[in-house]
């Protein structure tokens, strides 16, 4: 089932009690039951292999033979079995939660559901559960600004979209949890994509573009604006992943385990306000942190430098946009789907 729209924009426009009473169609649900899973199932096993060569052939082989990914997976095990069974489970109870909640506590999180199972009102919203977060870019006059939008969008957003710090184990010192910044800030899922040359890489990065044009169109920018945007989208990303560890390097534990102070971290990156940021989460006695990929950290720093504003500021856009795809109406729900679903993960419904 898809998830319609951003529920707070739906519960402040038609209110708690009106969405209590919103009929679920069946059709946003499970077709039908799934059959409970087999705790332990003998027919599953392939006698025919030698489970000395190859093990997972052994245990799953038949069982693999006789269930074929289903066209709207991209994958299918008996772990996926599990949890399409435990799915159908939480949505009955949420469904007869929004339907007639018992308590205090079903009417609420059965009035999120409904509210999230909205799909008339998600397609008549449009892009309007978004345009605060798009105000909010197009309202930066200063790269300066950057990090205070990040606690903004912490606040109020989908996130951060420049930088984002965890909680992590110390892996020198197990008895330590410290903050942490990774790597990140690419649409596509991997370095590689934006950094390979052979043909298939070449072809999704031009699909990707095609993707990302057809989606700010749907924000109602012209052609030519939205070819713009998105081809300022690659070229930042693309340094990005240049600037980033490769999976292979993510492997190595000390690849990723560089202790450093802030000063350490804003001298790394003097573009990005770090105390503002880290003050603004309540880190500000935090002496250090572990910067994971500081080659990351330096190519962020570095396009925000070399990149004008407006280029920043189509990044941020299209991200923002991404993140809230799924949620928003069904033409850009089916875009978004076209190419990260259908192009890039095969799943054909």
């Amino acid at each position: 089932m898809r998830i319609a729209v951003a529920t707070l924009v739906l519960l402040l426009s038609v209110g708690l009690s009106q969405a209590q009473s919103i009929v679920l169609d069946d059709v946003l649900g499970p077709s039908a039951a799934p059959a409970p899973p087999v705790s332990f199932d003998l027919m599953a096993i392939d006698k025919s292999v030698d489970p000395c060569t190859d093990f997972a052939q052994y245990a799953c082989g038949n069982w693999k033979k006789a269930n074929p990914v289903p066209a709207d997976k991209v994958r299918w095990s008996q772990f996926d079995v599990l949890r399409d069974r435990n799915d159908y489970l939480l949505y009955l109870d949420l469904k007869a939660a929004a339907a007639a909640p018992k308590t205090p506590l079903q009417a609420k999180y059965g009035n999120y559901f409904a509210a999230c199972m909205n799909l008339d009102l998600a397609n008549q919203l449009g892009t309007k559960p978004i345009q605060p977060e798009l105000a909010a870019i197009a309202g930066l006059t200063d790269k300066k600004q950057l990090a205070g939008f990040d606690l903004e969008a912490i606040r109020r957003f989908s996130g951060p979209m420049i930088f984002r710090i965890g909680v992590e184990q110390d892996q020198v010192d197990a008895s330590k949890q410290i903050l942490g910044t990774g790597q990140g800030g690419l649409t596509l899922p991997d370095r590689d994509y934006y950094v390979n040359d052979d043909d298939r890489s070449k072809t999704i990065r031009e699909q990707y573009v095609a993707h990302m044009t057809k989606m700010f169109e749907l924000l109602k920018d012209s052609p030519e604006q939205a070819a713009a945007e998105a081809a300022d989208v690659l070229r930042i990303e693309t340094a990005l992943a240049q600037g980033s560890l490769s999976r292979t390097e993510m492997r190595v534990p000390a690849n990723r385990y560089h202790i450093m102070t802030v000063d350490q971290l804003q001298t790394l990156a003097p573009g990005y306000n770090w105390k503002q940021y880290l003050d603004g989460q309540g880190f500000a006695a935090v002496p250090t942190l572990d910067v994971v990929s500081p080659g990351f950290v330096k190519a962020v720093n570095a396009e925000v430098e070399k990149e004008p504003l407006a280029a920043i500021q189509h990044y941020l856009r299209w991200h923002a946009l991404h993140a809230a795809a799924p949620l928003l109406s069904d033409d850009i729900a089916a875009e978004n789907f076209n190419f990260f679903q259908a192009t890039l993960s095969g799943q054909l419904v």
